[in-house]
Protein backbone atom coordinates (compact mmCIF):
# COMPACT_ATOMS: atom_id res chain seq x y z
CA UNK A 1 0.00 0.00 0.00
CA UNK A 2 1.59 3.16 -0.67
CA UNK A 3 0.45 7.02 0.64
CA UNK A 4 1.04 10.27 -1.01
CA UNK A 5 1.34 13.08 1.31
CA UNK A 6 0.27 16.60 -0.09
CA UNK A 7 3.21 19.31 -0.26
CA UNK A 8 2.98 22.92 0.55
CA UNK A 9 3.49 23.76 -3.57
CA UNK A 10 0.59 21.40 -4.41
CA UNK A 11 2.75 18.54 -5.44
CA UNK A 12 2.72 15.00 -4.33
CA UNK A 13 5.45 13.00 -2.88
CA UNK A 14 5.78 9.12 -2.62
CA UNK A 15 6.26 7.81 0.70
CA UNK A 16 8.32 4.37 1.10
CA UNK A 17 6.41 1.68 1.76
CA UNK A 18 8.41 -1.09 4.08
CA UNK A 19 7.12 -4.73 4.32
CA UNK A 20 8.44 -6.98 7.53
CA UNK A 21 11.31 -8.20 5.75
CA UNK A 22 12.79 -4.31 5.63
CA UNK A 23 11.60 -3.47 8.66
CA UNK A 24 13.87 -6.94 10.23
CA UNK A 25 16.50 -6.61 8.13
CA UNK A 26 16.90 -2.42 8.85
CA UNK A 27 16.95 -4.09 13.11
CA UNK A 28 19.57 -6.37 12.41
CA UNK A 29 22.12 -3.64 11.36
CA UNK A 30 20.88 -1.06 13.45
CA UNK A 31 23.50 -0.17 15.90
CA UNK A 32 23.08 -1.18 19.87
CA UNK A 33 22.74 2.29 21.71
CA UNK A 34 23.52 1.37 25.13
CA UNK A 35 26.38 -0.50 24.81
CA UNK A 36 29.98 -0.34 23.46
CA UNK A 37 32.06 -3.02 21.33
CA UNK A 38 34.57 -4.57 23.19
CA UNK A 39 37.05 -1.74 22.45
CA UNK A 40 35.02 0.97 24.10
CA UNK A 41 33.76 2.49 21.04
CA UNK A 42 30.68 3.03 20.07
CA UNK A 43 28.49 0.19 18.05
CA UNK A 44 28.42 0.64 14.37
CA UNK A 45 26.26 -1.54 12.30
CA UNK A 46 29.40 -4.22 11.79
CA UNK A 47 29.90 -4.89 15.35
CA UNK A 48 29.56 -8.39 16.48
CA UNK A 49 30.93 -10.11 19.70
CA UNK A 50 30.82 -9.50 23.61
CA UNK A 51 29.73 -6.12 24.05
CA UNK A 52 30.15 -3.62 27.48
CA UNK A 53 27.64 -1.95 28.85
CA UNK A 54 27.41 2.13 28.37
CA UNK A 55 27.83 4.45 31.17
CA UNK A 56 25.11 7.60 30.81
CA UNK A 57 25.26 10.29 32.57
CA UNK A 58 22.29 12.65 33.08
CA UNK A 59 22.79 16.36 33.05
CA UNK A 60 19.18 17.31 34.47
CA UNK A 61 16.01 15.86 34.86
CA UNK A 62 13.17 16.10 32.08
CA UNK A 63 9.97 15.45 32.87
CA UNK A 64 7.89 14.22 30.11
CA UNK A 65 4.16 13.36 29.88
CA UNK A 66 2.04 10.04 28.39
CA UNK A 67 -0.38 11.95 26.35
CA UNK A 68 -0.87 9.95 23.03
CA UNK A 69 -3.42 10.08 20.10
CA UNK A 70 -4.18 6.63 18.81
CA UNK A 71 -5.13 8.02 15.37
CA UNK A 72 -1.88 7.30 13.88
CA UNK A 73 -2.20 3.47 14.65
CA UNK A 74 -4.99 3.73 12.00
CA UNK A 75 -3.51 5.22 9.66
CA UNK A 76 -6.18 8.19 9.26
CA UNK A 77 -3.66 11.16 10.00
CA UNK A 78 -0.29 11.38 8.47
CA UNK A 79 0.47 14.22 10.77
CA UNK A 80 0.99 12.23 13.74
CA UNK A 81 4.12 10.72 12.60
CA UNK A 82 5.91 14.14 13.62
CA UNK A 83 4.07 14.14 17.11
CA UNK A 84 6.65 15.13 19.76
CA UNK A 85 5.81 14.31 23.89
CA UNK A 86 4.96 16.95 25.94
CA UNK A 87 8.31 17.99 27.97
CA UNK A 88 7.02 19.76 31.49
CA UNK A 89 9.50 21.80 33.16
CA UNK A 90 9.87 24.61 35.53
CA UNK A 91 9.44 26.99 32.50
CA UNK A 92 13.15 28.56 33.20
CA UNK A 93 16.36 28.78 30.70
CA UNK A 94 20.10 29.14 31.48
CA UNK A 95 22.72 31.13 29.26
CA UNK A 96 25.33 29.66 27.48
CA UNK A 97 28.72 30.17 27.90
CA UNK A 98 29.28 32.48 24.98
CA UNK A 99 25.93 34.86 26.50
CA UNK A 100 27.83 35.46 29.87
CA UNK A 101 30.83 35.77 28.20
CA UNK A 102 29.67 38.92 26.27
CA UNK A 103 27.63 39.65 29.23
CA UNK A 104 30.75 40.60 30.77
CA UNK A 105 32.56 42.64 27.57
CA UNK A 106 29.86 44.80 28.11
CA UNK A 107 29.25 45.23 31.29
CA UNK A 108 25.96 44.29 33.63
CA UNK A 109 24.87 47.73 33.87
CA UNK A 110 24.91 48.93 30.60
CA UNK A 111 22.86 45.34 29.79
CA UNK A 112 20.63 46.29 32.33
CA UNK A 113 19.89 49.71 31.32
CA UNK A 114 19.60 48.48 27.54
CA UNK A 115 17.33 45.75 27.80
CA UNK A 116 15.22 47.27 30.75
CA UNK A 117 15.37 44.56 33.03
CA UNK A 118 17.21 44.85 36.82
CA UNK A 119 20.68 44.38 37.30
CA UNK A 120 20.17 41.37 39.25
CA UNK A 121 18.36 39.51 36.68
CA UNK A 122 21.49 40.43 34.72
CA UNK A 123 24.08 39.10 37.06
CA UNK A 124 22.04 35.83 38.02
CA UNK A 125 22.02 35.24 33.90
CA UNK A 126 25.79 35.97 34.33
CA UNK A 127 26.11 33.53 37.19
CA UNK A 128 24.53 30.64 34.94
CA UNK A 129 21.05 30.89 37.09
CA UNK A 130 17.47 30.39 35.43
CA UNK A 131 15.01 32.77 34.42
CA UNK A 132 12.26 33.09 32.23
CA UNK A 133 12.46 32.16 28.66
CA UNK A 134 11.57 35.44 27.25
CA UNK A 135 13.89 37.65 30.00
CA UNK A 136 17.25 35.32 28.40
CA UNK A 137 15.31 35.95 24.84
CA UNK A 138 15.57 39.98 25.39
CA UNK A 139 18.89 39.71 26.60
CA UNK A 140 20.08 37.26 23.95
CA UNK A 141 18.30 40.09 21.01
CA UNK A 142 20.60 43.17 22.97
CA UNK A 143 23.51 40.96 22.68
CA UNK A 144 23.45 39.95 18.87
CA UNK A 145 22.18 43.61 18.28
CA UNK A 146 25.87 44.98 20.06
CA UNK A 147 28.03 42.41 17.65
CA UNK A 148 26.46 43.74 14.44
Amino acid sequence: MRRAEAESNGRTRKIEVKCYGNILGAYREHPEAKFLESGGKPCNELTCGLLRRSHIVASRHRYIGKETSRHWEQGDDMSMVDFQCAEYSDGKTVADQELKQRIAEIGIRKTARATKTDSKTIMLIYRGGKVKPRTLARVVQFVRSTTT
